[in-house]
């Protein structure tokens, strides 16, 4: 809830001259007592002009849901404070996004590894097959698809450099 301590209005620097608009600013407040918003002038606040010719300003203490502040504004600006809105969140609500959280860091996880690894096998393929600077681009370039590439690549390559694969044919 938000209620106004106190509040006054009058010229700049000369507490004297300066009014109590404190009910003033009570009957402003919204209806449920949530909310401010009051241009800062003798209209405003509700009382002929306490020091004509001279610049005012409206210093307000108010009290937040237990939390004290203070402001002070000057003519022709726009006082406003509000009580913080929560948004009600339901439990299946609550435990959709937790649920949406956990995949989609464990996904981000998995293209990790998945293009940390896809480096990995290019730089080790490449040091048998061609320039281990050219896969590594490959695989920077492209991690999916060279990922499977490469693997493919190294399946076939060990397939065919495997004396046990290649023993039982000679």
């Amino acid at each position: 809830m938000l209620d106004i301590i106190s509040a006054k209005y009058g010229a700049v620097g000369v507490e004297k001259d300066k009014v109590d608009v404190t009910d003033n600013l009570q009957r402003v407040r919204s209806p449920d007592k949530q909310s401010i918003s009051v241009v800062v002038g003798p209209t405003g606040m509700g009382v002929k002009d306490p020091s004509a010719g001279n610049p005012k300003e409206l210093t307000v203490k108010y009290n937040i849901n237990g939390n004290e502040s203070s402001e002070t504004v000057k003519d022709g600006f726009t006082f406003a404070a509000a009580v913080p809105q929560k948004v009600p969140q339901s439990y299946g609500a609550f435990t959709a996004s937790l649920y949406a959280s956990i995949w989609s860091n464990m996904a981000g996880a998995i293209v990790l590894f998945l293009s940390v690894f896809s480096i990995g096998l290019a730089f080790g393929l490449g040091v048998y097959v061609g320039n281990p600077i050219v896969w590594l681009i490959v695989a920077i370039l492209f991690p999916y698809g060279s990922f499977w590439l490469i693997l493919g690549i190294v399946v076939i390559m060990r397939m065919f450099s495997s004396e046990d694969i290649i023993k039982p044919f000679f």
